[in-house]
């Protein structure tokens, strides 16, 4: 477990951030497709990107270009972008759990290291100024955003592996009760996850710039908001406020093309995730996402 003191888990002793709608974005990884619709589909709403913006924008032109399509959203670091800050030589600081894939982990690091060539100096010092929590308040819910769980920006503890097993549920009640939060959102695992609560509500966006499911070649969003979306995915409520995973429509085909321009067919990149962006990749059906407490809209 990375123990880093800027990978600890703080939030805030009061709200940074009051809206009637808010969408949280975590995942683009560098899909500048995704970023484009986000800003469509937000409509002028506030924005969360919290956490692993940078990943497949391997130059300095598509890093550049990541940012720049990302300065009207507010921006939180997740483990890349702490170690793009750092100018880290040796890590992503993805903190796999074991039950991942030995080749997965190993390629993650390369991929990191061409990452890391991409940014400038200024740019990791813009990034040193980043944040890695946010206490949003959406109606009279209170609503803890970070990257990965309550403890670590890095975590796991709120993937499917662990949001299935009743010992991280009781955990999890005993959170919300002790803490101010009614919702805990976050991103990291790559693969989106809900479920709710008797004291509160978890919801893991998985990917807003990568396709999630078998079904679908869209990225996920998170959205809370004191009035329902016509096109949520996902829906579950509390103190009457929504919670909502959204499908992120970006042009994948476009995506795709990007993709290849940066990274050749044998790259760690494109081993690691070219099937998942064709759309064939993702073994999850969308009708496997929720652990109870939320409605699916189709």
């Amino acid at each position: 477990m990375i123990c880093q003191n800027d990978y600890k888990v703080k939030f805030n002793p009061t709200f940074e951030l009051e809206s009637d709608e808010i969408y949280i974005a975590g995942g683009v990884y560098g899909n500048p497709f995704a970023l484009q619709k986000l800003s469509e589909i937000s409509n002028g709403a506030k924005v969360v990107l919290n956490g692993d913006l940078h990943w497949f924008d391997a130059t300095k032109e598509s890093f550049l270009k990541t940012e720049y399509l990302a300065q009207e959203f507010i921006c939180l670091n997740g483990n890349v972008e702490l170690e793009l800050a750092k100018n880290s030589l040796e890590t992503c600081g993805c903190n796999y759990p074991e039950y991942e894939d030995k080749d997965v982990i190993a390629r993650a690091d390369k991929i990191f290291k061409t990452l890391n060539l991409a940014p400038s100096s200024e740019q990791r010092e813009m990034l040193k100024k980043r944040k890695t929590t946010l206490f949003a308040k959406v109606g009279n819910v209170n609503i803890a955003i970070t990257h990965g769980d309550e403890k670590n920006v890095a975590g796991w503890e709120l993937d499917r592996v662990n949001l299935e097993k009743q010992t991280r549920q009781n955990e999890l009640n005993q959170w919300f009760l002790k803490t101010k939060f009614s919702v805990l959102a976050s991103t990291h695992t790559c693969q989106a996850g809900l479920l709710k609560l008797k004291n509160g509500i978890v919801i893991n966006n998985g990917s807003a710039g990568m396709p999630n499911f078998s079904e679908f070649r869209t990225g996920l969003v998170t959205r809370i908001a004191t009035t329902p979306h016509q096109n949520a995915f996902y829906r579950s409520s509390i103190n009457e406020v929504f919670i909502e995973l959204i499908r992120l429509k970006y042009d994948n085909a476009k995506f795709l093309k990007y993709f290849d321009e940066i990274w050749s067919e044998q790259s760690p990149a494109a081993l690691s995730y070219k099937t998942r962006i064709l759309g064939y990749g993702c073994p999850l059906s969308y009708k496997q996402l929720s652990f109870g407490g939320f409605e699916l809209i189709e």
